[in-house]
This record gives C-alpha cells, sequence and structure tokens, in this order.
C-alpha cells in the first residue's frame, strides 16, 4: 500500500487573477495535511508567492495556457484573447508537462483551469481533475461565435482548435465544479461533481 509521504500532487492554477490562486489553496491546505507533497505550476509570480510563503510548496511559473487577454481591470479584449490562444505551441507545453510529470512522480493533478495538463496527466497514466467554475473553453467560444471582430483586423482562427480543447479537457477524469457555473462543453463526458464554495477564512479581526 503506498504511503501518503508517496503521493504527489501537481496543481496548475492559472494566473488570471489571485482568485484561482486563493481557492486552490485552501484545497493544497487540505492535501498537505494528509502528508502528500504539493507541487504547484503557474504564471503568477504573485501566487507563486503565496504557494511558497504561507504553505511552503514547491512552485514552477511558467504558462500552460493563454487565458485571456484584457484591456483593463473590467474589459477582456477577445480578438487578443484568441490570437493568444491560437499563438500557443500546444505540443511543446504538452511534452514538457507531460515529461515534468513523470519526473516529479505525479500521483494526480488538479487543474484550475488549464486544459493541457490534464492531457499530459492522462499521458503518464494518473488522474487529472478540473478545479473551478468554469472552462476556458466556453470562454472562448463565446468569444469566437459572438464576440465582436476589430474593423481592420483579417484574423480568423479556425473552429476547429475549440474542438482540440474542448478534447484536452475531455480527458479530464472528473471535473470538480465550484459555484457559480455555467453551462460547459464537457459535461456530458466527463464526470461531474458539484462541490461547496472553496475561499480562504477570514484572518483579520473586525
Amino acid at each position: 500500500v503506498r504511503s501518503m509521504l508517496e503521493v504527489v500532487v501537481v496543481f496548475y492554477v492559472s494566473g488570471h487573477g489571485l482568485g484561482h490562486a486563493t481557492r486552490a489553496m485552501e484545497v493544497m491546505a487540505h492535501v498537505l495535511r494528509l502528508d502528500a507533497r504539493v507541487v504547484v505550476v503557474s504564471p503568477s509570480a504573485r501566487g507563486g508567492a503565496l504557494f511558497r510563503e504561507e504553505l511552503g510548496v514547491e512552485c514552477f511559473r511558467r504558462a500552460c495556457d493563454a487565458e485571456v487577454v484584457q484591456r483593463s481591470a473590467l474589459l477582456v479584449d477577445g480578438e487578443a484573447s484568441l490570437r493568444a490562444y491560437d499563438a500557443l505551441d500546444r505540443g511543446a507545453i504538452l511534452a514538457r508537462e507531460t515529461t515534468f510529470l513523470a519526473d516529479v512522480g505525479a500521483s494526480l493533478v488538479v487543474s484550475d483551469v488549464a486544459a493541457i495538463p490534464l492531457r499530459a496527466a492522462e499521458a503518464v497514466g494518473v488522474p487529472g481533475v478540473i478545479l473551478s467554475n468554469f472552462l476556458w473553453l466556453d470562454v472562448y467560444r463565446a468569444f469566437f461565435f459572438f464576440g465582436e471582430k476589430k474593423p481592420s483586423s483579417s484574423f480568423s482562427p479556425s473552429p476547429l482548435w475549440l474542438d482540440v480543447l474542448r478534447d484536452d479537457y475531455a480527458s479530464a477524469t472528473a471535473y470538480f465544479r465550484l459555484p457559480g457555473y455555467g453551462p460547459s462543453g464537457v459535461d456530458d463526458v466527463v464526470a461531474v461533481v458539484d462541490q461547496p464554495l472553496v475561499a480562504r477564512r477570514n484572518r483579520t479581526s473586525r
């Protein structure tokens, strides 16, 4: 029987705001109480600092998806976001993360909410689960079909890469769906397990 000290849980955490980081940290804290090893991959410098300083876990800073491009704190640039995803070297990221998961001896992958690491988990034969209330697939799909193109733009991405993104998410073992979710493009192919709200406790006095 494998001891918990041999269990390695790799978290892939979005760098789009600190909300992903703070909710993932609560789950990491529970995993650490089981004496498992936690490893984090995130493009966020601020998130990485939180993971290391508050939890003492290993954190590797790099991007595994394109997330979204924002014009301001409140406005998202749909076309720029699609361009960023279109420019991703998916094959290189998949190869890199597959090697990484094998090297660290991953037992489980938790993604909030990149898709490619789920495919990498499948490639090394370990479970990969989604922990989120949305998928980038659904965000990009909305941009693709309902977003407004810039008048001067000649950018026309192929809808086929939406199928590739969907297939990457569909390789997940389960979708731990958090409150505030909407319809998802993989609800029919991935086991959905609804979860309560995950948030940090208030640590300041009134």
